[in-house]
């Protein structure tokens, strides 16, 4: 499901074991009074889990050419709430153009005026969550640009979920880093979409250097969980 670049890129659906395997997984971070948010969810399967675990999710999706298809798929579901909206460090706008839906990452274009199709609102974290409330899960997946969404959040939530790529080695040091002074945390991880972590414990800051340096694959890409330490 993932490409040679980031993963969730193109439109699936897990199959029905798999979305049973998704709810029990995401289920054991949130239940029918918590509230969740998901950043860059494009295939909503994350959403869509959490939803069906009873949680009020908050959606944001910042890509055109992905809004549709997220709305589409939780269209009968409950409790959700959908904000085309893209997340950084800062409040701004942000226009895309059909090259920038195709090749060009969230917070790195130089579009001009001439070039713009539609413009997306920029909002923070913190600010989704002084309209929202905490989340007690937070989902985030901004194709590289993970940190840039952390710089906007100051508030400690109980459990994320941050997208990392091994490829991209000192972002995921960022991340981390970001992580450790936002909140006191410990660390898991998962593969590509798989629903199960990788370490059978949490883990210190080191200690997940050291198992994300034991995969058996050089170049992948998948999620770094982070949980308050006293959760």
């Amino acid at each position: 499901m993932s490409n040679n670049n980031y993963p969730y890129t193109e439109k699936s659906s897990l199959g029905f074991f798999e979305k049973r395997k998704y709810k029990k997984f995401y289920s054991q971070f949130v239940g029918n009074s918590d509230f969740a948010i998901t950043v860059g969810d494009s295939l909503a399967n994350v959403s869509d889990a959490l939803l069906q675990s009873g949680a009020l999710t908050l959606v944001v999706e910042p890509l055109p050419e992905s809004i549709d298809y997220v709305t589409q798929k939780l269209e009968k579901q409950k409790n959700k709430i959908i904000l085309h909206e893209d997340i950084g460090a800062y409040n701004a706008e942000f226009a895309y153009n059909e090259a920038y839906e195709k090749k060009i990452l969230p917070y790195s274009s130089n579009l001009t005026v001439s070039e713009n199709k539609s413009v997306v609102k920029i909002t923070t974290t913190d600010e989704l969550i002084r309209a929202y409330g905490v989340p007690a899960f937070l989902f985030i997946n901004a194709n590289g640009y993970e940190n840039d969404v952390l710089k906007g959040l100051n508030t400690p939530v109980l459990i994320l979920a941050v997208a990392f790529y091994s490829y991209l080695s000192e972002k995921t040091i960022e991340v981390v880093r970001r992580l450790m002074y936002i909140g006191d945390y410990e660390f898991n991880w998962i593969v590509d979409e798989e629903a199960n972590f990788q370490s059978k414990k949490w883990l210190n800051a080191k200690e997940l250097h050291a198992s994300m340096s034991e995969h058996s694959e050089a170049r992948f890409a998948g999620y770094i969980f982070a949980r308050i330490k006293s959760y």
